[in-house]
């Protein structure tokens, strides 16, 4: 039988396992983007995701669009920049990815930014 202090280590573990997994989305299809095939998109550990990060977030989101919003963070456009700042992904993979995929990513990104994921 396992000592307390050795199960609270495997449950600390799997809850990491668990929070890593949670930052990467599964597609619903294969993907093809650059003739290299892709069924998940890590979006990588989003509490890294920094002041700086957002910044380039958002001036790419800004050269892209001609959105003037105050806040873009709410919307799909620059939840897609902020994948690709966190991925090193170009914005046209992005792009290319099916509504179903966007709106994935946009939920968890979203939810990141609004305090509920």
């Amino acid at each position: 039988m396992l000592k307390n202090d050795e199960n609270k280590k495997i449950e600390i573990a799997k809850v990491e396992t668990q929070e890593k997994n949670d930052d990467v989305i599964k597609f619903d299809n294969t993907y093809v983007f650059e003739g290299k095939e892709y069924s998940e998109i890590d979006l990588g550990d989003l509490d890294r995701f920094t002041a700086a990060m957002m910044d380039d977030a958002e001036t790419l989101y800004r050269a892209i669009t001609k959105n003037p919003l105050v806040q873009p963070e709410y919307t799909t456009g620059y939840s897609l920049c902020a994948a690709s700042v966190l991925t090193g992904k170009p914005i046209e993979f992005f792009k290319g990815l099916s509504a179903r995929e966007v709106m994935k990513i946009k939920g968890k990104i979203g939810g990141f930014l609004m305090g509920l994921a």
